[in-house]
């Protein structure tokens, strides 16, 4: 994977853009005979970045009409810091980057092929489409997580 910096491609007031890095329903899948949800934490981070994006640039650019609506977004942040803290811990990349790269481009070895990743979400979700998923007691619906 070749990623170049800055990378132009998600400028950070591009929303629609950012909507893409994740698919639908948060990326998450079923398994077994009840359709357990499970998050990928991939796609879980990718959210998560978006999430903290969205909670600057809203801040930046003065998008949030109330002190109830920043708060819940910074809230969300918090804890996606948190979930970027751990992935970055997990799955450290000792990938060496020159301190005054600028746009020079950076050539990653990635573990995982993040597209094929993505099929799989899609064909999983394909075959549960329809069937609800089931209430977590602890974190509610999955549906309601996409907000």
């Amino acid at each position: 994977m070749v990623m170049q910096q800055p990378d132009a491609e998600y400028p950070i007031s591009n929303d629609r853009k950012w909507a893409t890095v994740v698919p639908p329903m948060l990326g998450f899948i079923r398994l077994g005979p009840e359709g357990t949800p499970f998050s990928i934490a991939m796609f879980h981070q990718l959210h998560c970045v978006n999430g903290i994006r969205f909670a600057y640039r809203g801040a930046r650019d003065g998008l949030f009409k109330t002190p109830e609506a920043l708060a819940k977004s910074f809230g969300h942040a918090n804890h996606c810091f948190d979930i970027l803290r751990h992935g970055l811990l997990c799955k450290a990349d000792t990938t060496l980057a020159r301190t005054s790269a600028g746009n020079a481009t950076v050539v990653r070895h990635c573990e995982a092929n993040h597209a094929q990743v993505r099929e799989y979400v899609a064909s999983n979700q394909a075959f549960w489409e329809g069937v609800p998923f089931p209430k977590d007691e602890h974190t509610g619906s999955v549906e309601s997580w996409e907000s």
